[in-house]
């Protein structure tokens, strides 16, 4: 009730509407900016996803640095284990050397041993021999990828599994290089790659297109960024 006699009006519990004014308060339009100042926050944007980049840069070669004095240390902790046995064995020998029977068995026992320490260097040399050659390939893909689709191939080895063919699809959507300064908008997105192979749906489990150039690893989990990759994977070609 007013103060001049009107009744208020009331929905079915019983509560007073809301006010013609505060209605119109919620439903006030959030800020536009002009041309200029968009492209200042692109801008923005674009160095703090840079400098990211740079940060995760840093961190991989500080992680190299961190592998090669790890595996110097078990190079010298390998190397005093074989010295260790070396001079056990000559002990050892030295010890049955009057005994042909207990020289042979020592013998036989001591090259056995170095044979199965041998086998197992061996088959390390190779896991890495083989991991890093993998690592070349996903390479030199990305690098071959990034150069047919003008898209950086930082971002494709940043933003994927490794796989092939997650790099071919997100290098369709990725933003042109050179493009980001200019205008980095999801509707400028759109227009510089009409066919993107990716579907501009959001049904669950499919990638759009601007969720897929926006998409950075920063921050996120390894399950994270393999739900993301999986996505990306079986988003329909349109």
């Amino acid at each position: 009730m007013t103060t001049d006699g009107t009744a208020t009006e009331q929905d079915p519990a019983g509560k007073t509407a809301p006010s013609a004014s505060k209605q119109e308060t919620s439903t006030e339009k959030s800020p536009t900016f002009t041309p200029e100042q968009q492209k200042v926050i692109d801008g923005m944007v674009e160095k703090a996803k840079s400098d990211a980049l740079s940060t995760a840069g840093r961190t991989d070669k500080d992680l190299g640095e961190r592998e090669k004095a790890v595996k110097a240390r078990e190079g010298v902790a390998r190397q005093a284990e074989t010295d260790a046995r070396d001079r056990r064995f000559r002990e050892q020998r030295d010890a049955v050397k009057d005994d042909p029977a207990a020289l042979q068995k020592l013998t036989t026992a001591h090259d056995a041993e170095v044979a199965i320490e041998e086998t197992r260097v061996e088959k390390g040399q190779a896991a890495e021999a083989t991991k890093t050659a993998n690592e070349a390939i996903v390479k030199a893909n990305a690098a071959r990828i990034a150069s047919e689709n003008g898209v950086s191939a930082k971002d494709l080895l940043e933003m994927t599994n490794g796989s092939e063919e997650t790099m071919e699809r997100l290098a369709k959507v990725l933003p042109k290089m050179g493009q980001e300064s200019a205008d980095t908008t999801p509707e400028a997105r759109r227009q510089a790659v009409p066919d993107s192979g990716v579907t501009t749906g959001s049904g669950t489990g499919k990638v759009t297109r601007e969720e897929a150039a926006a998409f950075t690893t920063q921050g996120k989990s390894q399950e994270e960024i393999r739900d993301f990759n999986e996505r990306l994977l079986n988003s329909p070609r349109t």
